[in-house]
């Protein structure tokens, strides 16, 4: 049995048999649910292969039914866990070590790796701001401004702010701002930031996590672990 955690990340030699797992936090709101799962379906086509989605608390399947259900002999587990926080380093590892498997545990994805998922998402919009569910974490703040930076290296973003949480939104929003809610699922989240933008007349977007590109980042990440 492999012990993974976050500081030692297992890699595996990956085939085409080789499963993936989606693991998010899970909600009372079933449009959290129907995000994540939209995601794994449109993963499955692009990859061939089965992909889970699993979750840590409301939803189901749970992830540690999941990952003793007798998953492939290797597997892929990415987090949809954009902050990086809490259950990132306290609730992955231990269901992961109770696994026999040999499994590739894939760090939170970046937001930057999402940088084209935002583009396709925003449409013409030139002014964005990037919404986050909401962390004061330094790390959190970095990556988020790594994201805005990607935006502003196209021409055609003129500005790509972030607002980490729906209350920040206010501050940062205009009229002519295409708010892009950064999240994996939609949700009460996503429904507060709709709120914060529409004081200003500004426009929102489908969270990231139900668009295609969000899916084909993914899968390209996996791509790049099963070559």
């Amino acid at each position: 049995m492999t012990t993974v955690t976050p500081e030692r990340i297992t890699s595996i030699s990956a085939s085409s048999k080789t499963d993936v797992v989606l693991i998010a936090h899970g909600s009372p709101d079933p449009r959290h649910a129907r995000s994540i799962q939209g995601a794994a379906r449109r993963m499955a086509i692009a990859l061939g292969r089965t992909v889970t989605a699993a979750f840590l608390e409301h939803d189901h399947p749970r992830a540690e039914q999941v990952l003793r259900a007798g998953i492939a002999d290797t597997a892929v587990v990415i987090p949809l866990l954009l902050t990086a926080g809490f259950h990132w380093h306290n609730d992955i590892p231990p269901l992961l070590a109770q696994n026999g498997s040999r499994i590739a545990l894939v760090p939170p994805p970046e937001p930057v790796l999402f940088a084209d998922a935002v583009r396709e998402v925003a449409g013409d919009g030139t002014h964005l701001v990037l919404a986050g569910a909401g962390s004061s974490r330094p790390e959190v703040v970095t990556r988020f401004s790594r994201l805005a930076d990607r935006l502003l290296e196209q021409p055609a973003i003129a500005s790509a702010t972030v607002a980490l949480s729906p209350r920040d939104v206010p501050d940062v929003v205009r009229p002519h701002s295409t708010v892009v809610p950064v999240l994996t699922a939609d949700g009460v989240i996503a429904d507060r930031i709709r709120a914060a933008a529409a004081t200003s007349g500004a426009r929102t977007t489908r969270v990231l996590g139900d668009t295609r590109g969000f899916a084909d980042c993914l899968s390209r990440l996996v791509g790049e672990l099963t070559m």
